[in-house]
């Protein structure tokens, strides 16, 4: 069949299967995307990611609506996830996820909140890398509230990410933190 004939056989369609139909084909280009997003075959070395990410994270506002540090370490990770695949880490063997989590940080005699950005390069004696953002806020009666915990994101499929994504805008501690100001954060990209 070729275009014509297809556009021809939608034409015929009741408005119910028309509906149906398009939905079908937002939903296949949708996973065609994913999938190409996905393909870690060229992507950039795990060697380069911290390299990369600075780049991104050290870009002006660029228009963001962000009115924090927490909320610019967020962002930057999620257009990062989104955006760059790293060779030889494929979500399939969970080898490329997001992490955000929170919590009392009894060395640092604080609370942190963090943005991970966890690989594993599928080697032969594969290492786990963790790309983190961390915010350190003091100890006090807000952030002992605010327990502890972590939410994960395993791969750019829209369910997984959006619900990700909702998780990080309306939970509590971030929206508690917005205009605090952390005491100190960190970038660090190490093997774990």
């Amino acid at each position: 069949m070729n275009l014509s004939q297809l556009k021809n056989a939608v034409e015929k369609l009741s408005p119910a299967d028309r509906a149906k139909f398009i939905s079908w084909c937002v939903s296949y280009h949708e996973k065609a995307e994913i999938k190409v997003l996905s393909d870690c075959k060229n992507g950039i070395q795990h060697t380069e990611v911290l390299g990369k990410f600075r780049e991104l994270f050290e870009q002006p506002e660029r228009g963001r609506e962000a009115s924090a540090a927490c909320d610019n370490g967020a962002i930057s990770m999620l257009e990062f996830y989104r955006d760059t695949r790293v060779k030889r880490c494929p979500f399939a063997a969970d080898a490329d996820m997001l992490l955000y989590q929170w919590g009392r940080v009894p060395s640092e005699r604080a609370f942190s909140l963090s943005f991970v950005r966890q690989l594993i390069p599928q080697t032969r004696n594969p290492e786990i890398w963790q790309l983190e953002v961390a915010y350190y806020y003091p100890l006090n009666a807000l952030t002992k509230s605010l327990g502890e915990g972590n939410q994960w994101c395993r791969s750019l499929d829209r369910p997984e990410l959006g619900k990700f994504q909702a998780f990080i805008r309306t939970w509590k501690a971030l929206d508690e933190l917005r205009f605090e100001r952390p005491v100190k954060s960190e970038l660090r990209y190490e093997r774990v």
